[in-house]
């Protein structure tokens, strides 16, 4: 710090250190996973085994569809999951949504979680809101916005709780959104999605 006078004369600089030893919560990683469950590597076999027989399994097209593979949509009652069939290979989970307070979800969050609770079990850096709305940062730990995430405030009133982070396949991301309600989360979304750049170059 230095100090100036209005007549341009400075201080000497005096220099403080300064010790924090709070250890910042992690940020969202692949490895944050819904118990029992991996994005890419459950079959589709696997979690009716865990969950049981759909209510209905359909080939989805276009854009509800994985931009790799042929792409699947299985309805349970509460929950809804795609899978994809990479080269012929058995169809794995890409996608997760779901309403049902049974599921646990990353870092013991699940439906019916406080939205503090959600927010208190990833890093926040407690950034101030960026309009009037209160939308804010959590947190971006690099300048190419890889890793990050953010607190957005709906029309209605609730609250929309993302984080995003690479995943381990090239050219793809891993995204986790806490829909709230009344500070409540009534449902969460878990999915790996090939970016919009690397869609557009195959």
């Amino acid at each position: 710090a230095i100090a100036v006078m209005e007549d341009g004369r400075q201080s000497y600089e005096m220099t403080c250190t300064y010790a924090i030893n709070v250890t910042q919560k992690r940020v969202f990683r692949t490895e944050d996973t819904f118990d029992g469950l991996t994005l890419m590597k459950t079959t589709y076999a696997s979690f009716v085994k865990k969950y049981g027989e759909p209510l209905s399994y359909e080939r989805l097209e276009g854009e509800n569809a994985y931009a790799r593979g042929e792409s699947y949509e299985g309805v349970w009652a509460q929950t809804t999951a795609r899978f994809v069939s990479l080269d012929g290979d058995d169809a794995v989970l890409y996608c997760l949504f779901t309403q049902d307070t049974s599921f646990k979800g990353p870092r013991s969050t699940r439906v019916g979680s406080e939205e503090t609770d959600v927010t208190s079990a990833f890093r926040d850096k407690g950034g101030m809101p960026v309009n009037d709305r209160g939308d804010r940062l959590l947190y971006n730990i690099d300048s190419l916005g890889q890793e990050i995430g953010t607190y957005r405030v709906l029309d209605d009133g609730g609250a929309l709780i993302e984080y995003y982070c690479p995943s381990e396949d090239e050219n793809c991301y891993v995204q986790l959104t806490y829909t709230v309600s009344e500070g409540v989360v009534d449902s969460i979304l878990w999915q790996q999605y090939v970016s919009a750049t690397a869609q557009e170059s195959e």
